[in-house]
């Protein structure tokens, strides 16, 4: 699978405390990437892996989250009742972490990859 990336993978064997379960290839308008997910149902946690986009500027009406500093790259993340998502772009990588997890969990995980 690592050969079909355009980036480095980020899949280490834990997350979180979590044992890794499962490194998928998807695709996302055209472009490789990758789901890893760690433990299993409610209080797993899954990490999107995608090439960064280019495009800097958000569409107009776009919901703009909370900002937060992973290990020195910008970021947002959104804590609901459900469980969080923290978004982040370090060295040419999109990374998505989310879980029915507490913030603090997400933001470990995310600060681990």
């Amino acid at each position: 699978m690592r050969k079909q990336l355009s980036f480095v993978l980020a899949a280490p064997a834990t997350l979180a405390g979590l044992p890794r379960q499962e490194v998928r290839l998807v695709e996302q308008d055209g472009t490789a990437g990758a789901l890893v997910t760690y433990g299993r149902g409610l209080g797993g946690i899954a990490v999107l892996q995608t090439p960064a986009s280019t495009e800097q500027e958000r569409p107009s009406g776009e919901l703009s989250l909370p900002k937060i500093s992973i290990n020195g790259a910008s970021g947002e993340e959104l804590e609901t009742a459900l469980g969080s998502v923290v978004r982040f772009e370090r060295a040419g990588v999109s990374y998505t972490v989310v879980g029915s997890v507490p913030r603090a969990m997400a933001e470990a995980a995310a600060r681990a990859l």
